[in-house]
């Protein structure tokens, strides 16, 4: 399973052809693997224990829960296959947890993982820096029209900027942490050099949102690591203002011209909720209502059809209602503090510097998601949920549990 885990991984964010089969088909393969350590009698035993710890922790619970409201709102969706199909993908994030959490707590098995992980980001981060050094040689005309401070926003292989940008915002903080962690020279340039090639794609994506994540996540450093992380944050601030479309990008963050647009989107989701307040649409369901919410509100029209709200909170809140949100923000404050908990008893040295980066990261994360649907964005979350994942796994294994 490390192997087929491992392989899916690197995959998934550079492939940039039927994610979703791939989705499937590895949903798929970890539903049938569960299933067969219930099966085996060498494995059983533990299986029937993992199943059990699973969703007695909180947060365990706390997804099945979630999976459960999304399912039940397939009933009073519009689009029914749309509710549905969301619906698996986040069960298919929770099957991708539980393996990893029970299945592969090993040390060298998360390392192997992790080494998947940025294998796969290095390739993506060079295809970005290719397509901006080649003026946006690949690249959708969307992005390389109608902007005045940059010819061209690299997307990459995550077919948007605003992912590019988020799904190196989750990266870079734990590689920044192993440059601090490494004592071999040689190795520690390797991670500075590849610290400057993951900051540079989330440059030149000008999403302002990762600009925001890179600024939270570097005063989470500075808070819960140390004061030292000062040399990293002053350089960066310098290089943010004394590049003029840098700094107009960061000027422009509380513009309301510039934001007009997701207001727009946001006033829609707002007055679902006010219709549908206990319930909300059905997951997946915003984009199916927005039409139709355009017409009843013609001032809030954007020009395009069938839009995403561009804030991962009111798309829960609109389409799951009071009782989804409420779950959905139980789940990131018990990620929160399940990642700072192993950071403060872990003993291992390694695990405690590439998660304090990742702790770094998800608030980084968590913040880009208030503008945009970045938790619904599979290469993205992803890359999430299997950090997340290998914490608690060892967590687990430190424990002996």
């Amino acid at each position: 399973m490390l192997g087929i885990m491992c392989i899916y991984l690197f995959v998934l964010p550079i492939n940039n052809y039927q994610v979703d089969k791939i989705e499937e088909l590895f949903f798929v393969i970890l539903v049938l693997y569960n299933l067969l350590c219930f099966i085996v009698k060498d494995t059983r035993e533990k299986a029937i224990t993992d199943f059990f710890m699973f969703f007695k922790d909180a947060l365990g619970l706390a997804l099945l829960i979630f999976v459960i409201i999304m399912l039940i709102s397939v009933s009073y969706a519009k689009n029914k296959s749309l509710a549905l199909s969301e619906a698996i993908r986040f069960a298919s994030y929770i099957m991708i947890f539980y393996t990893i959490k029970f299945k592969l707590g090993e040390k060298s098995y998360i390392k192997k993982i992790i080494a998947a992980l940025y294998c796969s980001t290095a390739v993506v981060a060079i295809i970005g820096i290719y397509q901006y050094v080649t003026g946006g040689k690949g690249v959708a005309k969307e992005f390389k029209t109608g902007f005045d401070y940059t010819k061209v926003k690299i997307p990459s292989t995550l077919d948007n900027p605003n992912s590019l940008a988020a799904f190196m915002v989750i990266a870079i903080f734990p590689i920044i942490m192993m440059i601090i962690y490494e004592k071999n020279k040689l190795k520690k340039c390797l991670y500075g050099i590849f610290t400057l090639i993951i900051f540079f794609n989330i440059v030149f994506t000008y999403s302002r949102s990762s600009y925001v994540g890179i600024g939270v996540g570097l005063f989470c450093l500075v808070l819960f690591y140390s004061l030292k992380m000062l040399v990293v944050v002053v350089p960066v601030v310098i290089f943010a203002f004394l590049n003029s479309k840098i700094r107009e990008r960061i000027l422009n963050i509380t513009s309301s011209t510039q934001n007009n647009t997701r207001l727009k989107l946001w006033k829609i989701a707002l007055k679902m909720i006010k219709d549908h307040p206990i319930l909300g649409v059905g997951n997946g369901n915003y984009v199916e209502r927005y039409d139709e919410y355009v017409k009843r509100y013609p001032y809030l029209e954007y020009g395009y059809s069938h839009f995403p709200v561009h804030n991962s909170y009111l798309k829960v809140f609109s389409e799951l209602g009071i009782i989804g949100i409420v779950n959905f923000c139980a789940i990131i404050l018990l990620a929160i503090i399940h990642v700072k908990k192993f950071i403060s008893v872990t003993k291992d040295n390694f695990y405690k510097h590439f998660f304090t980066g990742f702790f770094a990261s998800t608030i980084g994360f968590l913040v880009m998601n208030t503008v945009d649907n970045l938790f619904f964005v599979p290469k993205v979350t992803t890359f999430f949920w299997v950090l997340l994942a290998l914490s608690e796994a060892a967590y687990l294994k430190e424990k002996n549990l």
